[in-house]
């Protein structure tokens, strides 16, 4: 089975492209094909074109944005909170106070709270 490519304007003209010679074809059945990347348009009852995909184009968006909060929402859960004497952050973290909060928060959220007890300031229990 070969499949060809045409384009139809209005209701009466096609313009014949050809065979497609690019198909995507399975192991399974080398004979068959798909339809191609357009696939099919439908016209509605008045005659006018009408494509399934582009009405629910609104749709997919609130999906994905839905999709996209949650996974926001679970990626920054973790633990409730914390307190954080600022001079204690361990100094190789970072150079400037934010970046060294930033990865503090980024290690105790994967259940790793790092000190550096040779940093002065830190209790030094060894």
């Amino acid at each position: 089975m070969q499949r060809y490519s045409t384009v139809r304007i209005g209701e009466e003209i096609y313009i014949i492209k050809g065979k497609d010679d690019n198909v995507i074809r399975t192991k399974d059945a080398p004979d068959k094909c798909g339809l191609s990347v357009n696939g099919v348009w439908f016209n509605n009852r008045s005659g006018e074109p009408y494509s399934m995909v582009n009405a629910c184009m609104v749709l997919q968006d609130k999906y994905d944005l839905a999709c996209f909060y949650r996974d926001r929402l679970i990626a920054n859960s973790g633990s409730v909170g914390d307190w954080i004497n600022m001079p204690t952050l361990p100094t190789f973290l970072g150079d400037s106070l934010e970046e060294r909060i930033m990865k503090w928060l980024a290690y105790k959220k994967q259940g790793i709270g790092l000190m550096d007890t040779s940093q002065e300031g830190q209790l030094n229990t060894g």
